[in-house]
C-alpha cells in the first residue's frame, strides 16, 4: 500500500462519509486477510472511494483504460497502482495483473456493470459482465457483493451494505465453469443487498 493511497483514502473517505451521512452495515464480511474480489454497483466515481473506506486493507481498483488519460483521475489511478483495462479487446496483460494481485492476497474492486449507471432509479443494475466471476474462479478467491444506495449529499445520504461471499463452489469444481450462470448468481446477491438497503 503506497503512502499516497493511505493519505488519499483517509482524507477523502472521511469527508465523503460526513457529507453523505454514510451508514455502513456488515463491513466485517470483507475478509481480514487473503485475496478476494469485491463487486459493487456503480453510479459515480465516489463509489470507488466509498468502498476503499470500508477496510484498512489495500484494495486494487480496476478501471477502464480511458481514465488513464484524464488529468486528475488518471494521476490518482497511477498512484494507487490501479489496473486499467482496455475494454475494446481481450486485455491479456491486465488480466494477468489482476490475477497476480489476487494471488498475492490483495482485495480487488470490480464494477461488474462495466460502466456507470446513469439511471439507477429506473434501472437498478445494468447487465453484468462476466469478468468478476472469471477472476474469482480463476484465482480461487471469495467474491463479496457490495451495494451503495442513496445519493452523495447531506439530504438523502447513502447506505452501504456488504454481503456474505457469493457461493460459487459448484462452479469451482468444473473444468470449464459456466461464467454466465455464475454471473447471474452474483447479480441475484447484489439485488438482494439492494432490497435490504431499501427496507432496512
Amino acid at each position: 500500500m503506497t503512502w499516497f493511497y493511505r493519505i488519499f483514502r483517509g482524507l477523502v473517505t472521511f469527508f465523503t462519509a460526513i457529507w453523505s451521512r454514510q451508514r455502513t452495515m456488515d463491513r466485517d464480511n470483507i475478509p481480514a486477510e487473503g485475496g478476494a474480489v469485491l463487486v459493487c454497483n456503480h453510479r459515480t466515481i465516489w463509489d470507488m472511494i466509498t468502498v476503499a473506506g470500508l477496510t484498512r486493507r489495500y484494495i486494487c481498483f480496476v478501471a477502464k483504460k480511458e481514465l488513464e488519460n484524464t488529468f486528475f483521475v488518471g494521476y490518482v489511478l497511477r498512484q494507487v497502482h490501479a489496473v486499467c483495462i482496455d475494454r475494446s479487446k481481450p486485455d491479456i496483460p491486465a488480466i494477468r495483473a489482476m490475477l497476480s494481485n489476487l494471488k498475492d492476497g490483495n482485495l480487488m474492486l470490480i464494477f461488474p456493470e462495466g460502466t456507470r449507471n446513469r439511471d439507477p432509479e429506473n434501472v437498478p443494475l445494468l447487465p453484468l459482465q462476466e469478468g468478476a466471476a472469471m477472476m474469482a474462479l480463476r484465482a480461487n478467491v471469495p467474491l463479496i457483493p457490495i451495494w451503495v444506495h442513496g445519493r452523495y449529499n447531506p439530504i438523502r445520504g447513502i447506505r452501504v451494505r456488504v454481503g456474505k461471499p457469493v457461493d460459487l463452489d459448484d462452479f469451482r469444481k468444473e473444468k470449464k465453469p459456466d461464467l454466465r450462470a455464475a454471473t447471474e448468481r452474483i447479480e441475484d446477491a447484489m439485488l438482494e443487498l439492494r432490497a435490504l438497503c431499501i427496507n432496512g
